[in-house]
């Protein structure tokens, strides 16, 4: 559920807060949530860091796990977890106790030992640090300058070796062109080089992505965490958009089949944008920016297809769904029952994609009826202000 709670601070600081000018932050059960033009952490974190802005500076040190978000990043404090950073420039120059993911057009990890795995994907990616794990870098030029104890991967057109490298494990290269290695830095026969062009290269990048989203699904969609994050994203949006959600409603009434195969395919187009992103090197700064778009169409995916579940239960037994109490109590019954199918074996894992299909699609449908002012949307918006 720790990523859960990640999502759920992000999305509130990328959604809600992006043109807040100054500096704002507050701290929530040890977590610190950051967000404006200008962000500087100074004090010690004692859980996890959630900060979105344009310039991200992280002088402090950090117990938990580091999640920053903007266009340049800077983290020059210890962190006892695990770094997660995305941005045109990404700075790491502290001690890491686990793992880092991080992506940008050009990225930097300082001198200070990793105590996990890395990950790098970027334009220009220089890795100075040693690395108790393994390290997997995606780059058009990368530099590696430390030594490496695990196995390394690199995926992209040129890698540099510093005069401090050395690979302790394996180290495999795929990419256009072949290059030789120092032997100081690592033996010949512990070395693997594969052509590959660009397009392939996209293709494992796009992987790589694709498994890190799958990996987060199955914590994602289970857990009593997801019924109070979700119900509170519910609410805000059935209490901020009354008019839209009900218009959303009408349209899974009226076109369930159609909401539920425009689901489908619009998550599906999302996937596709993954590709293309992957498919030049410069755009992977924005594969992080897109997943997380991803996970909050998913959540208001699910939340939507189990409001309107319970709605349509609801009616069915001759009462409407006309107040904000009585369409809260629809998303509650709603998120409950979807929690429970859940838990059937087989068939739950199926009952939640499609509801995650049915309400993200009834919510596009509607979306579209109303800018493209389609009949159905003036029928269903004159019956909506008659009722």
């Amino acid at each position: 559920m720790k990523f859960v709670k990640s999502l759920f601070f992000f999305l509130v600081l990328f959604f809600v807060t992006p043109t807040i000018a100054q500096e704002s932050n507050f701290a929530f059960g040890g977590d610190v949530i950051a967000a404006g033009e200008t962000s500087n952490i100074l004090a010690n974190v004692t859980n996890d860091l959630f900060v979105v802005g344009n310039n991200i500076n992280v002088d402090a040190n950090v117990a938990g796990d580091s999640h920053t978000i903007g266009r340049a990043v800077s983290i020059h404090g210890n962190v006892g977890g695990n770094i997660y950073a995305g941005g045109d420039t990404v700075i790491i120059s502290g001690r890491v106790g686990k793992d880092i993911l991080a992506s940008g057009n050009r990225v930097i990890v300082g001198d200070n030992i990793i105590g996990g795995n890395v990950r790098l994907m970027g334009k220009h990616v220089t890795l100075n640090a040693p690395v108790s794990g393994n390290v997997l870098i995606g780059a058009s030029n990368g530099v590696i300058n430390s030594i490496i104890e695990g196995d390394v991967e690199f995926y992209g057109g040129d890698l540099v070796f510093g005069d401090n490298a050395k690979i302790l494990g394996l180290l495999q290269i795929q990419g256009p062109n072949e290059f030789n290695i120092p032997s100081q830095v690592i033996p010949p026969e512990r070395v693997s080089f594969i052509h590959t062009d660009s397009t392939e290269i996209s293709g494992r990048l796009d992987h790589m992505v694709r498994n890190t989203f799958l990996s987060f699904l199955p914590g994602f969609l289970s857990g009593f965490g997801l019924i109070i994050i979700a119900f509170l994203i519910g609410v805000i949006w059935l209490a901020i958009l009354p008019d839209r959600s009900t218009m959303a409603y009408m349209v899974s009434k009226e076109k369930p089949v159609k909401s539920l195969f425009a689901g489908i395919l619009w998550l599906s187009m999302f996937f596709g944008l993954l590709i293309v992103l992957g498919m030049t090197l410069i755009g992977i700064p924005l594969i992080l920016v897109a997943i997380l778009v991803a996970f909050f169409a998913w959540v208001m995916g699910y939340v939507g297809g189990a409001y309107f579940l319970a709605a349509r239960i609801i009616e069915a037994f001759g009462q409407r769904i006309e107040s904000l109490g009585y369409q809260v109590m629809a998303l509650g019954l709603g998120l409950v029952l979807a929690f429970i199918f859940s838990l059937v074996p087989f068939i739950g894992w199926f009952s939640q994609l499609a509801l995650v299909f049915f309400g993200l699609g009834a919510m596009g449908l509607a979306f579209i009826y109303r800018k493209v002012n389609a009949p159905i949307h003036t029928r269903l918006h004159d019956q909506l202000k008659n009722e």
